[in-house]
């Protein structure tokens, strides 16, 4: 199952931060200085990088949403699948038997051939009933983990986006700290400094690769069980098959 998180969002997040650069020095009539410069850029700077980190991070909040939703709505899509499959073959199944019961040639069915299609009848139902609550057991432990799995994938990643956010507005507030004075310069290198180092504490939570693993394996073991139920329902259909041909002398 192919898995989205978020890379986009997270750079999203924490691009505004790196613009510091980019933004033009404050018109004013009177002659600036070199710390009303500085504010001005960071203050500047500060007001844009709160919006776009609430935008960034309500999108993030909307595509976890969309993610949930979709492994919902692929559930229900194998589910009717399933079940349509099952209904036909459930079908198929009690037709060959209304025949193998209404033959006429090459003669009738005796009273004891007639009871050993039913016992064959009542041998395969139950061989089905116990594959598909096999098979369904194990794709319900699969769905419960994977939604575990990516549930607390998001929980990791917007954590780390709150302390991201929360380290980007400290870091502001120290520098409107400075700015209040009218003195001090802020350093927007430092600023950027601090700002990066927030940013690879954030890049580190993307361990994509670990959860991956995780869910491949969810899918190993759940394949694996659907595989051994398909393997013991064959072996057993062999065996009740081989006994009716031999009750009806074939």
């Amino acid at each position: 199952m192919k898995i989205i998180f978020n890379r986009l969002i997270i750079a999203g997040i924490i691009s505004p931060i790196f613009i510091i650069s980019m933004v033009s020095p404050a018109t004013a009539v009177v002659k600036q200085t070199p710390a009303m410069i500085a504010c001005a850029n960071t203050l500047a700077l500060k007001t844009k990088s709160e919006t776009d980190l609430a935008t960034n991070i309500t999108t993030m909040q909307t595509n976890f949403a969309a993610r949930l939703a979709k492994i919902t709505a692929n559930e229900k899509t194998i589910d009717t699948k399933i079940a349509t499959n099952r209904t036909n073959a459930k079908k198929n199944f009690e037709d060959k038997i209304q025949k193998l019961e209404l033959q006429t040639k090459p003669t009738k069915l005796s009273d004891t051939q007639k009871q050993a299609v039913q016992t064959y009848k009542i041998n395969m139902e139950k061989a089905e009933t116990n594959r598909e609550e096999s098979v369904d057991s194990a794709r319900a432990t699969y769905r419960i983990s994977l939604l575990n799995i990516v549930k607390a994938r998001q929980q990791t990643i917007t954590e780390s986006v709150n302390i991201y956010q929360a380290t980007v507005q400290s870091t502001f507030m120290t520098a409107e700290a400075k700015c209040a004075d009218g003195k001090t310069t802020v350093n927007n290198a430092n600023l950027k400094t601090s700002i990066q180092f927030a940013r690879q504490t954030l890049t580190a939570t993307k361990t994509e690769s670990e959860i991956k693993t995780q869910i491949k394996k969810l899918a190993t073991t759940r394949n694996a069980a659907i595989q051994a139920a398909k393997d013991k329902f064959s072996k057993q259909t062999a065996t009740y098959s081989d006994t009716l041909k031999i009750a009806l002398g074939k």
